[in-house]
């Protein structure tokens, strides 16, 4: 009898642990984003793995100094669909929010935005009853735009990301889990400009490097 209990639990462990991610379900998460464009003139100010950051920048120019501070807030949000058991597709949408305040009177505000939407599949693997591995993979497209003092400067740049990462989902709840894992991501962005001469010029950054991938997500 005892054992036919021990197996009935261990069936019903497994049945929970599959049931979140089983044909049919949808799920929504919320993560961080890291565009890993540090060195780059498409932000106003650096970015850290987990895309969230504050700080101050001070910049000497001859006998004059400049002192600002700086917010960035960057968020990937994705709708899964579970095309077949453990293995989903959805659409995604990367936004990052930066802000640059310079101190004193007169200083400028710039803003910095950044939004790319595209497709991320991702596959889950059983880890136990409360836990579940996963590795994704993502493209997506998308513009970034500056203003200073609220006017916008000069043209959209485009962008273009892809990223594969891998983690771990943790089930607070029954259809709650808390993410965890890395990511490698490979972030192009395209400017053009004309010059005095009429021509137009054209510029291509690419940025590669790996970043923290945390969040959270909910199965219905």
């Amino acid at each position: 009898m005892k054992k036919v209990a021990l197996a009935l639990v261990l069936v019903a462990s497994g049945a929970l642990a599959f049931g979140q991610t089983q044909k049919g379900n949808f799920s929504l998460s919320l993560h961080n984003f890291s565009p890993h464009l540090s060195e780059s003139s498409s932000l106003l100010a650096p970015t850290n793995s987990f895309g969230i950051s504050f700080g101050n920048i001070e910049s000497e120019t001859g006998s004059t100094k400049t002192k600002s501070s700086y917010t960035s807030l960057g968020f990937n949000c994705s709708a899964q669909y579970f095309l077949i058991n453990n293995l989903s597709i959805g659409p995604n949408v990367n936004l990052l929010f930066q802000s640059l305040n310079e101190k004193g009177t007169g200083g400028d505000t710039y803003k910095n935005n950044i939004s790319i939407g595209g497709l991320e599949m991702r596959y889950y693997i059983n880890g136990g009853a409360k836990s579940k591995f996963w590795i994704s993979g993502s493209g997506a497209w998308g513009t970034a735009q500056t203003k200073i003092n609220g006017a916008n400067i000069g043209n959209a740049s485009k962008i273009f990301r892809s990223s594969i990462s891998a983690g771990i989902s943790y089930f607070l709840l029954e259809r709650f889990s808390l993410d965890l894992g890395a990511g490698y991501g490979i972030f192009k962005v395209k400017d053009s400009y004309v010059n005095f001469q009429g021509d137009t010029i054209e510029s291509t950054d690419t940025n590669k490097g790996v970043s923290a991938d945390v969040g959270f997500s909910v199965f219905f």
